[in-house]
């Protein structure tokens, strides 16, 4: 079974052409896919463009957009071809899981949580193991698992957040954990019933299905704004700019 990319299979419902053919929708589809499954880069080139300024755990930050990147491409490229990639996808999630945890865990002050969130990672993995390799297979969608990680995803982005509320030096707006957290509880509450029912909605009707996938796809777009601003508001590719602006100052003087 392939796994097309997250918005390919809501654009149908959202372009809602009656005449147009079967080729011209395929095109637009594939047009909007290309351009919407890379929202990621936007986070992504800021946070590549200032990454020597950036404190430990926004280099992890950095790791898993990229990381992210290169499987939506990757998995772009196997649903072209035809090719079963729900594989990768599965694999994407133990990556996830354990790089946002270790963020979590660099940004909590708090030693007992952070070693909680720490242990929870092999956990994790050998639960993840035994519902893709044992309960499932690797090509098979794990619908009620991707819905139990959601659920312990909210639960710590809320607790973050109320942490940074009380306790925060700077103005939220101001604070990378904030923004960061934001698009975390933003992204994994909008998508877990979507997670939960994904079994159900691939047996009924296409609008079903579309509109599951149209609340991931703009759940998706928000959590990638979201982490955009996060790493902005970390100083990191101002000072970068600032570095190279300074730089070609010098080097005017100096001719």
């Amino acid at each position: 079974m392939y796994f097309p990319n997250f918005i390919a299979e809501i654009i149908p419902f959202l372009l809602l052409i009656q005449d147009a053919g079967q080729d011209d929708i395929r095109r637009q589809v594939l047009a909007i896919a290309f351009y919407a499954a890379y929202t990621v880069a936007i986070p992504l080139l800021p946070g590549l463009i200032g990454l020597r300024w950036l404190d430990k755990p926004y280099r992890f930050f950095v790791y898993l957009l990229a990381f992210t990147f290169l499987t939506e491409l990757a998995g772009m490229l196997l649903s072209r071809m035809e090719i079963p990639n729900l594989w990768l996808y599965n694999t994407y999630t133990a990556i996830e899981y354990t790089l946002l945890m270790l963020i979590f865990s660099m940004i909590n002050q708090n030693e007992r949580i952070r070693r909680l969130l720490l242990f929870s990672i092999p956990v994790f993995l050998v639960i993840w193991i035994f519902s893709t390799f044992i309960l499932k297979s690797s090509d098979q969608f794990q619908g009620i698992f991707l819905s139990i990680v959601s659920v312990v995803f909210v639960i710590i982005s809320v607790a973050t957040l109320i942490n940074e509320m009380r306790n925060s030096e700077v103005l939220l707006v101001d604070n990378p954990v904030f923004w960061f957290s934001s698009g975390v509880l933003i992204y994994f509450a909008g998508n877990v019933i979507v997670f939960a029912l994904i079994d159900q909605l691939l047996g009924e009707s296409e609008a079903a299905l579309y509109s599951g996938w149209l609340i991931h796809a703009a759940m998706n777009v928000t959590k990638n704004l979201l982490f955009t601003i996060a790493i902005i508001s970390t100083g990191a590719p101002k000072r970068v700019i600032g570095d190279l602006y300074n730089g070609i100052r010098i080097q005017q003087k100096n001719r």
